[in-house]
């Protein structure tokens, strides 16, 4: 299921903020990050130095704040031994594809 949430707040007549939120059902897109992470006994700083970012970034990818951009995605279902579906949770299927 797809939910879409959009809210304003404004601070005073000229200053606003927009925040739109996407989600797939109750997790966001890259959940699965995480709960790999986690299974494998890894600290997101151990994650985000492989993937050459900040522990910052990639906590925002885990949390979906920022989409993990595609380079990072196949380092990390190679890392996991997954596919990148699994990771963008369009599957439940962990085992990668079959080259």
């Amino acid at each position: 299921m797809f939910y879409f949430y959009a809210f304003s707040v404004y601070f005073d007549k000229s200053i606003y903020f927009e925040c739109y939120i996407f989600s797939w059902g109750d997790k966001n897109a890259f959940a699965n990050t995480g709960d790999l992470r986690e299974d494998n006994d890894l600290k997101q700083e151990t994650v985000a130095r492989i993937l050459n970012v900040s522990q910052a970034t990639y906590s925002r990818y885990e949390t979906g704040i920022l989409d993990i951009p595609n380079l990072a995605l196949m380092k990390l279902a190679e890392l996991y031994n997954t596919s990148t579906d699994y990771l963008l949770g369009l599957t439940n299927e962990k085992k990668p594809y079959k080259n």
